[in-house]
């Protein structure tokens, strides 16, 4: 692979080292380092794992030296990189962490408040954990609760609340994994857990979540949404129909299993026969490119909620994979994110902006 020299930003995501790459750098094991960074960068060429020209006190190329992370993966466009390589003597921990919360939204989705607001841990009920990012400046405000993916409430799903508060909105993600979390390579571990998970556990995870809403002074109690991603995208539009009267409006990211018939892989229902339930609009955003999620499923979802009269929107973006709006995630592709993102801040800005207390 080579690229030719190219100006921008390169985003480097650190993975665990492999057993066998653990035995040839043993020092490199257990490094206090941030999965995820960002640095402007010159590329002068890549030729399998070194890197040239990259900026003072990042060094690639070689095996790495006795301080060094583990091996990381460097994402341009499509392509992926391996490269071995040290963070630089002045980075302390908490700088690098900070470079992290500040730089891992893409730069096309920051607002000026973004950069002010922190997702904090908080208590729904007693038995439930979550999330939550509020906005600056008084309420009341509209909120919205955000079903995670399958790898837990992580870093992205914490800077998705605080991209939704930074656009106005109080958004809180209930921790159905109860403080677990997987990396986003760890599938195994991931999908084991999501298919322990029971609809009628997080269904009633949900209730006290809204009841948690309800009781903020600082919430338009008639103005609550739900969003999700992944499995939290078929979470999302289970909740629409399990609670009609309690949430205005539903954006699911890719979210599987809502249009398949039967049960699915993991044993879980089809939640489209509910969908006569549902009063509030619903948006559905897809990946042309998501084989887990077929074209059939597309339609049968279509079909169904025009059959019933339902206000819905469904977008379907070209060369899109599942997960193309986590920045954090191989499949991330910003010329779907970014169209996507408009269309989710425009239909919820029509659907909870409105006034009202």
């Amino acid at each position: 692979m080579g690229l030719s020299v190219m100006k921008g930003t390169l985003t480097c995501s650190f993975r665990p080292l492999d057993p066998v790459e653990a035995s040839r750098h043993p020092a490199a094991i257990n490094q206090p380092i941030p999965r995820t960074f960002q640095f402007p960068a010159l590329f002068a060429g890549i030729s399998g794992p070194s890197i040239k020209n990259i900026p003072p006190g990042i060094k690639g190329g070689g095996h790495p030296p006795s301080v060094a992370p583990p091996a990381m993966q460097v994402h341009w466009g499509k392509s992926i990189v391996r490269i071995s390589c040290c963070i630089p003597s002045f980075f302390n921990g908490q700088e690098v962490l900070n470079m992290t919360e500040q730089q891992n939204i893409p730069s096309f989705l920051h607002r000026p408040s973004l950069s002010e607001i922190t997702a904090e841990d908080c208590r729904l009920s007693p038995s439930l954990g979550g999330a939550i990012a509020r906005p600056k400046g008084p309420g009341p405000h509209p909120a919205v609760i955000v079903f995670m993916e399958a790898f837990g409430v992580n870093r992205y799903i914490r800077d998705v609340l605080r991209l939704m508060a930074s656009e106005g909105f109080i958004a809180v993600a209930p921790d159905l994994f109860e403080g677990k979390t997987y990396e986003y390579t760890d599938f195994q571990g991931a999908i084991g857990h999501l298919a322990r998970l029971k609809d009628s556990i997080v269904m009633d995870q949900t209730r006290q979540t809204l009841d948690w809403l309800e009781k903020q002074g600082d919430v338009q109690k008639s103005r609550i949404g739900a969003m999700g991603f992944c499995m939290g995208g078929r979470l999302t539009f289970l909740s629409l129909s399990t609670f009609p009267e309690r949430l205005k409006a539903g954006v699911s990211f890719y979210g599987g299993s809502i249009g398949h018939e039967g049960l699915d892989q993991l044993g879980r229902p089809e939640v489209l026969s509910g969908a006569g339930k549902i009063t509030a609009p619903v948006l559905l955003l897809y990946g042309a490119k998501d084989e887990s999620i077929p074209p059939e499923e597309h339609g049968r979802i279509a079909q169904t909620l025009s059959g019933l009269n339902k206000t819905y929107l469904m977008g379907v973006y070209p060369d899109a994979l599942h997960g193309f709006f986590c920045w954090q995630r191989g499949s991330y592709l910003e010329q779907a994110a970014r169209p996507a993102w408009k269309l989710v801040s425009s239909f919820l800005g029509d659907h909870l902006k409105a006034s009202g207390k």
